[in-house]
């Protein structure tokens, strides 16, 4: 069981309960949960907030100085935001999600969960999480394998799908032709699970030490059949070997051969499905070439707020003005520029860029697909940013 090393027993086993839940309602199960009003209300997400109480009310209010800069970041652009959801055109779901992602999670992993998260027991974290990463992996080869031999997805209502969504994973973007779907897991949409497992990945390959194991999950974000996710994955490969694995000798070559097993995997898909090479290389960029249409009347201010659409970059451009650009700009990029800047050389260094890689993966796939506020990539984003200025021994700031 994943623990934090505090003294009193009682809050140990309360604590150790609520991780777990967390690990199994964010990771393994994060769509679970019902809707309220068209809006999800998922455990995982309803976790996060009964822990934010618990913490409060036991008055762990203490943080690292790194963490408490992190959320000051986030405070620039709370505020610009505000008229443009004052005014908003879009669902009030959408709403709802924004809020979540950009004033609740910076406060509970920065401030609430800082104290927690540098109390972590990290060889046991690591082992649920190396777990919860194969489980989704080898369930959505599973689910995939039985879509295409039944052309039956399989849900579990309350579990693997919001019991208010059962029967709609075939309208959720998921479908490749006539008969060909993407990997969805647990996690309803190819680009969600994509998007969400390429942040997960380099800290997966940091831990798992079998090949077959790591071939699976690489495998599975393959069969996601996203350009983005595709394009995501080789980024990772380039960006691993350049500044993770570090081997300069055989750096050039590994590189090499990630292009050519690209190029060799595109024919491949290519031939084995009806979609031609008009759908890997799509002028249209699979519908988002309107999307540049932002640059014909830049604004300096917020308008009114959608939705922060697949290619995140100019959504939040086209929404939030370039003021609102630059500051969303610093809460993003604030946790990489203080880990780089004030963080001291760490024994586990190799992890933490791992950590990073991860986040810096998320950060590219942006510019095409983001899921920003799609359960549950953000929770995802805000705790590696949050693990990733972990440091027991910084100075503290009081909050009381």
């Amino acid at each position: 069981m994943i623990s934090f090393r505090l003294s009193r027993p009682g809050i140990l086993f309360k604590q150790n309960w609520i991780l777990f839940l967390l690990w199994l309602f964010l990771l393994v199960f994060p769509k679970g949960g019902i809707k309220i009003s068209n809006v999800p209300i998922t455990w995982g997400y309803l976790f996060i907030g009964i822990s934010s109480f618990l913490l409060a009310i036991r008055s762990i209010q203490t943080c690292s100085s790194l963490r408490l800069y992190a959320y000051l970041a986030s405070i620039p652009f709370q505020i610009i935001a505000v008229p443009a959801l004052l005014f908003r055109t879009g669902e009030f779901g959408y709403v709802i999600s924004f809020v979540t992602s950009f004033y609740f999670f910076p406060l509970f992993f920065f401030l609430l969960a800082s104290r927690p998260i540098d109390s972590l027991d990290m060889e046991r974290f690591l082992k649920f999480f190396q777990l919860g990463v194969f489980i989704i992996a080898i369930y959505g080869i599973f689910v995939f394998s039985f879509k295409l031999m039944t052309g039956k997805f399989i849900e579990i209502p309350f579990l693997t799908t919001n019991f208010h969504d059962l029967d709609v994973l075939e309208t959720k973007c998921n479908q490749r032709g006539a008969f060909l779907f993407k990997l969805v897991s647990t996690y309803n949409n190819g680009n969600i699970y994509g998007v969400c497992l390429l942040m997960l990945l380099p800290l997966y390959d940091y831990r798992e030490k079998s090949l077959w194991r790591k071939s699976i999950v690489k495998l599975s974000l393959i069969l996601t059949l996203s350009r983005t996710v595709w394009v995501g994955f080789v980024f990772y490969e380039i960006i691993r070997t350049l500044f993770v694995d570090r081997k300069s000798k055989t750096t050039v070559i590994k590189i090499l051969l990630v292009f050519v097993g690209f190029f060799v995997f595109l024919y491949l898909f290519q031939l084995s499905t009806n979609l031609g090479f008009r759908f890997l290389f799509d002028t249209t960029l699979g519908g988002r070439r309107s999307n540049f249409a932002v640059f014909e009347n830049l604004s300096l201010f917020p308008s009114s707020f959608h939705a922060i659409g697949e290619m995140v970059y100019l959504s939040i451009l086209g929404q939030f003005g370039m003021g609102g650009f630059l500051c969303f700009l610093l809460v993003m990029l604030a946790p990489l520029f203080l880990f780089f800047t004030r963080t001291t050389k760490k024994p586990d260094q190799k992890m933490y860029h791992s950590i990073l890689c991860g986040i810096i993966n998320y950060l590219f796939v942006c510019t095409s697909d983001g899921a920003m506020l799609l359960i549950p990539t953000m929770a995802f984003y805000w705790f590696f940013c949050s693990l990733l200025l972990r440091n027991p021994r910084q100075k503290t700031w009081s909050l009381s």
